[in-house]
């Protein structure tokens, strides 16, 4: 008579698993069950302990080094190496569940979070990526992530807040994991989930670390988190320089051929004039920098006739720009200013117009006590972007 298998108990199975009265393997951050039906997995009864330790080996820097991933043929120094995005394995609300069902995303993906792009082609994300989601689990998480944070850039009580953005960043954090796996095998078959699965990533790298995720946390210098969008947008192209002649023999093609609207008016951008008065104010005419600030002026004039996406800007700018950026030099902070407020007011995406304003805000706080000219102009920006005295 055959031996009898001992019975080992699941005492500290994930909740969906012990209301639907399964065995759970407990494995974290997602059981197998969990991940197989595509449920938000919560282990309201999981020691401590096992969570942090899970945490510190498994959860992935976003397009950082990552211990369980390894990279033989891609490039990652083409990818920001940065925690910022990580989530904090003591934090105290990163398990807290929230009563958001993977339905609701998807609701909530298919009629406000999928136009976060392009008005024009939103139906390819609302319906070509989301059918290429069910198919690569890494863009799925990257649509949770990003729909969770859209959710939580609307609301304004942080106890609300902090739940929702740890969601999300777990599905980030797996997201990322999972792109990082493809694109050591990308091919003909997965190039249009890692592209929009790239795209997805790099704005919710953008606006994660601007909302709070614990009690004690602060939010990140959006500057800061901003200037990260060089990186990225670099780590969309590369991606993009490999697999386009693949992308572009598909639906996804469309989205390059995106036009911004007709400007209602031609000619010079009526602020440009105010911003090289205050150059001349404090810089000579024969330093080096003023070509670098007044490359970045014209490109300024560019958004504002449409004739390119304001996003665009921060990566053709010249390098010195960004150094000066670095440096906390006050007129590029201004110029820097004014780039959030066509940021926020050339269209209507929720994340531009979030960054946007968070950006103005910033800058002009930082910018008091420089003169009545800096006064007028910071009151200016702040009045774009709804913030009033």
């Amino acid at each position: 008579m055959p031996k009898k298998r001992p019975h080992l108990k699941s005492r500290f199975g994930c909740d969906q698993c012990r209301k639907r009265r399964v065995k759970c393997d407990e494995k974290v951050p997602r059981c197998t069950s969990c991940t197989n039906r595509g449920d938000e997995c919560i282990f309201s009864r999981q020691p401590p302990s096992k969570f942090n330790a899970v945490n510190e080996n498994e959860s992935p820097e976003l397009f950082g080094p990552a211990s369980s991933v390894t990279s033989s043929s891609t490039d990652w120094s083409l990818y920001p190496a940065s925690n910022a995005y990580t989530v904090p394995a003591s934090s105290p609300s990163l398990h807290e569940p929230i009563a958001i069902t993977n339905v609701a995303l998807m609701h909530h993906w298919c009629t406000q979070t999928c136009h976060s792009f392009t008005r024009k082609e939103s139906e390819l994300f609302r319906e070509y990526v989301g059918q290429e989601a069910f198919q690569h689990d890494y863009l799925m998480e990257a649509i949770f992530a990003m729909t969770l944070l859209h959710m939580a850039s609307a609301m304004e009580d942080p106890t609300a807040i902090r739940p929702v953005v740890s969601a999300a960043l777990r599905h980030q954090n797996q997201s990322v994991l999972g792109l990082r796996t493809t694109l050591n095998n990308i091919s003909p078959s997965n190039c249009d989930a890692a592209f929009a699965c790239s795209v997805l990533i790099m704005v919710c790298a953008i606006i994660s670390p601007l909302l709070p995720t614990g009690d004690s946390e602060q939010v990140k210098p959006t500057s800061e988190t901003v200037l990260l969008l060089v990186e990225f947008m670099n780590g969309v192209s590369s991606i993009v320089g490999i697999t386009r002649h693949w992308i572009e023999q598909g639906p996804l093609h469309k989205f390059f051929g995106v036009v911004e609207p007709q400007p209602l008016f031609n000619g010079e951008w009526g602020y440009a004039t105010a911003l090289r008065q205050l150059m001349d104010t404090e810089i000579s005419h024969a330093s080096s920098r003023r070509q670098n600030l007044e490359n970045a002026i014209h490109g300024l004039g560019k958004i504002s006739n449409k004739e390119t996406c304001a996003v665009l800007w921060i990566v053709k700018v010249d390098p010195e720009f960004i150094d000066e950026l670095r440096r906390g030099d006050p007129i590029a902070m201004m110029i820097f200013m004014h780039w959030g407020v066509l940021l926020y007011t050339t269209d209507d995406m929720w994340w531009k117009k979030y960054s946007g304003s968070r950006l103005v805000q910033e800058l002009s706080s930082t910018l008091v006590g420089y003169g009545e000219d800096w006064e007028r102009m910071s009151r200016w920006c702040r009045r774009q972007v709804g913030l009033y005295e």
